[in-house]
């Protein structure tokens, strides 16, 4: 008699989220809310699987907060303009309630199989000049 074992693997998935690298929030120049919406690729360490689109419906941004104390206040000063849900899937929502910009705001973008990624941002924010 013939006897053996054979070892199945679930492929493990990746997730690249993408995005803009920059925002410049405006809404405290005319009030309204500026929004940079996040995609993401999925792929997975098995060589016949094609990378494939993530479904916006299927992602979910968590903010990671800031080690400087500067954009510790810009993620903090607002829940509800912070960042978070993009009406379907997530991206990065800023207004006029944010008061201060940030070198680095961090997105952890998450899909439906646990896999995720994290995005980088650079916000600017207008300041009053006088001459």
């Amino acid at each position: 008699t013939a006897s053996g074992s054979v070892y199945v693997r679930v492929p493990r998935a990746q997730l690249l989220a993408f995005g803009a690298a920059e925002v410049v929030n405006t809404a405290a120049l005319d009030g309204v809310n500026v929004s940079s919406p996040v995609g993401a690729l999925v792929f997975t360490d098995r060589a016949a699987d094609e990378p494939y689109a993530a479904q916006a419906a299927e992602l979910a941004c968590t903010l990671e907060l800031p080690d400087d104390e500067a954009d510790a206040a810009l993620v903090n000063s607002t829940a509800a303009a912070g960042v978070g849900a993009e009406g379907v899937g997530c991206g990065l929502k800023l207004s006029a309630a944010l008061r201060n910009g940030s070198a680095a705001v961090g997105l952890r973008v998450t899909d439906a199989s646990g896999a995720s990624d994290t995005l980088s941002y650079g916000v600017w924010y207008p300041i009053e000049l006088g001459v």
